[in-house]
């Protein structure tokens, strides 16, 4: 129930608030745990992010990201993209974010089921 709940959510609004765009439903949910310190800290891509699901608060929010299969920030105001607020969101499947000013992925190190990573114009030097 609280799955398709979150799917329908998902449907309706779109979850493009902010200019991120979040879509799909994951096969599995993910932890929303680093998300969820980071928004509560006021981390700006975690914010941003909160601000994209519509949740009420940082916790109801990640539920919400622990369910969608696709991330897009292309169209984000953000100049800097950190990956850290996906850590642990084994559920995303898909993730885009041309030109966010990434230099590191190891946080997305865990995203056992990314299965499209576009990552173009970003300043990554290493990818071990």
């Amino acid at each position: 129930m609280k799955k398709s709940l979150i799917a329908v959510v998902i449907g309706l609004f779109g979850c493009q608030s902010g200019q991120i765009e979040l879509s799909g439903e994951a096969k599995a949910p993910g932890n929303p745990a680093k998300f969820i310190e980071l928004c509560n800290q006021g981390e700006l891509t975690a914010k941003a992010l909160f601000e994209a699901t519509q949740a009420q608060d940082c916790t109801g929010a990640g539920k919400v990201l622990a369910n969608v299969a696709k991330i897009d920030f292309n169209r984000s105001a953000l100049e800097t993209v950190n990956l850290a607020s996906l850590d642990s969101l084994s559920n995303i499947e898909r993730l885009e974010a041309y030109g966010k000013g990434i230099v590191d992925v190891t946080p997305i190190s865990g995203l056992v089921r990314l299965e499209r990573l576009y990552l173009m114009q970003n300043q990554i030097v290493d990818i071990s």
